[in-house]
């Protein structure tokens, strides 16, 4: 092939050098005389031309087929319907549930985990954009795939779920039960930070619903134990906080408590002026 007609030559720049390392030619221009799209092609090219001569045959094989087969799922996934999208997700929700059905809480706890720590490698190498993005791509999925399901499998999903979360914090050293709630508390933060005040009064009457319903089928016996554990869970976080802490938490319910109390004054102030009006007008 002509140098004229090189995708990285360009009439008038300088001659390009040919180095040959590890197997692979290498071209490249001067520093001094590319441009930004040139340097990206050529450490591109430089990249993947040491990966693949790396890479044994057979392997590199693969890696193409593999590669082809990933573009051809992206783009069907791109170019596909919202019905076409249901339909997919649908028989995903449905091949899942045959295999929960089959397999055993240690089978399901190890799937699990090798999914978590997949996922957790992939978000550490995204930015806080592209995380954003694909957690709300996957709460689309999810919530599509909830949809699609039956009580049944709903009932035997949660129940899983309940039992390996059970076990992984059975499993867990405190170090790591620390951690774990500190990582929530900070993503629980941030997340009542950024959402607006409809997201807020949803998520409350959400919470409130769901709490009374709980709290309604539940025997005294759960009720007990519930209280109880919530009880433990308050006394050993008083018991490991710190004095700034503690007076932050004591000056934050403080405040509730004005506030509650201006409330009342104001409700108790309205429904009086109200059977005033009612009683002399």
């Amino acid at each position: 092939m002509p140098a004229a007609d090189w995708p990285i030559h360009a009439p008038g720049s300088c001659e390009i050098m040919c180095e040959r390392r590890w197997g692979c030619h290498v071209f490249a221009h001067q520093a001094s005389q590319m441009d930004y799209t040139q340097k990206t092609y050529i450490s591109f090219i430089r990249f993947v031309f040491t990966k693949l001569a790396k890479i044994p045959p057979k392997r590199r094989k693969l890696f193409g087929r593999r590669t082809a087969a990933a573009f051809a799922t992206r783009a069907a996934r791109a170019s596909e319907t919202t019905e076409q999208t249901s339909l997919r997700l649908s028989q995903m929700a449905s091949r899942s549930a045959a295999c929960v059905f089959t397999e055993t809480t240690a089978e399901w706890t190890e799937r699990l985990a090798s999914v978590a720590s997949v996922m957790s490698s992939r978000r550490a190498r995204l930015s806080t954009e592209e995380r954003l993005v694909q957690n709300s791509q996957d709460a689309i999925c999810v919530s599509r795939a909830r949809a699609s399901e039956s009580p049944a499998q709903t009932i035997l999903r949660r129940s899983k779920n309940t039992t390996v979360t059970a076990c992984s914090r059975a499993l867990e050293s405190p170090e790591q039960t620390t951690s774990r709630r500190l990582r929530n508390a900070r993503a629980t933060a941030s997340s009542r930070v950024s959402e607006p005040p409809q997201q807020t009064a949803i998520r409350r009457l959400r919470n409130a619903s769901t709490t009374a319903s709980a709290r309604a089928l539940e025997s005294p016996v759960l009720t007990a134990n519930w209280r109880l554990r919530n009880f433990r869970y308050t006394a050993s976080a008083r018991a490991s906080e710190s004095p700034g802490v503690r007076l932050a938490r004591l000056n934050n319910n403080d405040q509730i408590a004005r506030t509650d109390a201006q409330r009342r004054g104001v409700l108790n102030l309205s429904i009086y002026l109200s059977i005033y009006l009612s009683i002399y007008l």
